[in-house]
């Protein structure tokens, strides 16, 4: 029901969007008409979006209250209670010699959060007793395929600790998880990698810890101090390729790659091991 958080005058083409098959984007731009993305192409709403419309799609995304997710904000997004992530662009605020706001924004990428129920089922195996990275470009199925993977293995019998800095994985909206965790699956919402992974690892001993979109040292080293406390981790990495991710590696001076499978998704959602 995402029309929910589009005015009146775009209600009508977002239901219509939303009920096809393969939604990935909703892209929202001042002055240009909205833009749905599909797997396989792109349509052109005729409606033109204008500055009171972003306004207003913000506030039904903040629930009415920017100072809630002022903290997301300053990172670029808002993530919505049914895990649907929406990218931000617009004029920054700086203070006190940092970024701290997005005042006026421009444009809104909202991505939709899907369950493919079995899309991990297969290397399912594979992860036991290993340590698993999932790589592929953004927009290609990664945190619908570790939400997918926390299922299969808790189900059977794994202790399993879902670290989720920006509420992806398993979005909460109060009452209930938006989808189905499996019944051995705990959720740490909100904390950074470093802190939360450290946290569950305290905590909720779990056998299994999954997280999304590690990216910096401090990421890694956070991975690292998991392993040597004998649990095993499951994570994403943005890379077009296996040789991407080793040279990143290598900027970021990280000498030992601690992952032993790593699965590469491609544009096409297909899973392919590396």
């Amino acid at each position: 029901m995402i029309e929910k958080y589009f005015p009146l005058k775009f209600k009508s083409a977002v239901k219509d969007a939303e009920d096809k098959e393969g939604l990935t984007e909703i892209r929202i731009r001042l002055t240009k008409p909205i833009i749905f993305k599909y797997g396989n192409g792109y349509e052109v709403s005729d409606v033109i979006t204008e500055g009171k419309d972003i306004n207003e799609i913000i506030s039904y995304m903040s629930l009415s209250s920017l100072y809630a997710y002022k903290d997301e904000m300053k990172m670029g997004y808002i993530t919505l209670q049914e895990g649907h992530r929406a990218g931000l662009c617009g004029k920054c605020v700086e203070r006190d010699g940092s970024y701290n706001f997005i005042k006026e924004v421009t444009s809104i990428n909202l991505r939709i959060a899907r369950e493919i129920n079995g899309v991990s089922f297969k290397y399912i195996s594979r992860m036991i007793d290993k340590n698993v990275l999932i790589l592929s470009p953004p927009g290609c199925g990664k945190t619908t395929f570790l939400r997918d993977s926390a299922k299969n293995l808790s189900k059977i019998g794994f202790n399993v600790g879902i670290v989720d800095e920006r509420c992806e994985i398993a979005p909460f909206s109060g009452e209930r998880f938006a989808f189905d965790l499996g019944v051995n699956t705990d959720v740490l919402s909100g904390y950074n990698k470093s802190q939360g992974m450290l946290m569950m690892l305290r905590t909720m001993n779990p056998d299994i810890i999954i997280t999304d979109e590690i990216a910096t040292k401090e990421d890694f080293e956070a991975v690292l101090k998991s392993i040597n406390s004998g649990v095993k981790v499951v994570a994403s990495f943005h890379a077009s390729s296996v040789e991407e991710y080793k040279n990143r590696l290598s900027l970021m001076n990280i000498e030992k790659d601690y992952f032993d499978v790593k699965i590469f998704l491609n544009k096409n959602y297909e899973a392919v091991l590396c």
